[in-house]
């Protein structure tokens, strides 16, 4: 199910739909400013975070690489030239 976004103004007024949803299984994210800065989750998510937060530390260099425009664009070009025989690579 995906997030559904909400104003902060229009989740003051709504709080018990949005608490409802969170009930039923559906994440709210909720901007303000133009930019996110809350989420009401459902329950049994909120109690993986600790858990998905400390997986997320232990493997962050491996995401910001993963993230990162250039280390794409690099892995991309080294695998077009595997596939056109361009380089060769030695198993030691």
């Amino acid at each position: 199910m995906a997030i559904k976004s909400i104003s902060a103004k229009d989740a003051r007024a709504g709080l018990p739909r949005i608490l409802d949803d969170a009930a039923s299984g559906q994440s709210t994210m909720i901007i303000r400013n133009s930019r996110p800065t809350a989420a009401v989750v459902p329950a049994q998510l909120a109690e993986l975070l600790p858990l998905v937060h400390s997986i997320m530390k232990e493997l962050g260099e491996s995401i910001q690489l993963s993230r990162d425009p250039e280390v794409l664009e690099a892995y991309r070009r080294g695998q077009t030239e595997l596939e056109n025989q361009d380089i060769e690579w030695y198993e030691v």
